[in-house]
């Protein structure tokens, strides 16, 4: 099957890509999180609107962030909110990359409004292991 892509800009359509993470119930949303959208449309956007929707679907999250106060604050332990975040002390991401489902991963880039969603099972799979080496080599 040829991968499929799809890409979103502007603030209205960046976060319409978002949603499509929610798309798969009971899975484990992985990647590296940017403070990008938390300053764009801050922590209300991520720790309402989208946290409940996550949480209906028994999506966890498991990032990895940058050493900042906002990205220690997020990363608390929250045993009710289904997240692990662990922080890279060498690590400033400005763009989000997300690795969700069997096959998808979005890049999204609240700094530049825009986002791409790729739909293939060997970017996807490759993505994984690179955060799986990443996050097995970070403190809990």
């Amino acid at each position: 099957k040829a991968p499929v892509t799809r890409s979103f800009s502007g603030k209205s359509q960046l976060l319409d890509a978002y949603f499509d993470t929610l798309t798969t119930p009971n899975d484990t949303l992985r990647g590296w999180l940017s403070e990008g959208g938390w300053s764009e449309h801050g922590l209300d956007f991520f720790l309402t609107t989208y946290r409940t929707k996550r949480l209906k679907q028994n999506i966890r999250n498991e990032f990895i962030v940058s050493n900042t106060p906002t990205m220690q604050e997020y990363a608390k332990d929250d045993p009710a909110a289904l997240k692990e975040i662990r922080i890279d002390q060498d690590f400033t991401p400005q763009t989000d990359l997300l690795i969700y489902g069997t096959n998808k991963i979005i890049i999204a880039s609240f700094y530049e409004q825009m986002g791409v969603i790729i739909e293939s099972e060997h970017v996807h799979n490759l993505l994984k292991q690179i955060f799986e080496s990443q996050w097995l080599n970070l403190e809990k």
